[in-house]
């Protein structure tokens, strides 16, 4: 949302000139002018696998897989052309 106002002051427009993207969905967001396009991703779901991973560590357990989380797009008006 800095950024946007920043590019505003510099004379730039979002997203005709430039397009910018947020992360993690920050509910404010939503209302800046032009709406931040963000990335969401499943931050409970993270902080749950993080935990049981770092308790599994601690009682001397073989972590053996990798853990893979995707995310969502959530297209505003800060993006012109995906």
């Amino acid at each position: 949302m800095g950024a946007i106002r920043a590019l505003h002051d510099a004379g730039l427009q979002v997203p005709q000139d430039i397009s910018v993207l947020g992360f993690d969905n920050d509910p404010a967001g939503e209302f800046t002018i032009p709406s931040l396009t963000t990335i969401m991703l499943p931050v409970e779901e993270m902080a749950y696998t993080a935990i049981k991973q770092a308790l599994q560590l601690i009682d001397k357990q073989e972590i053996s897989t990798i853990a893979l989380f995707s995310g969502n797009l959530i297209v505003r008006e800060s993006v012109d052309h995906l």
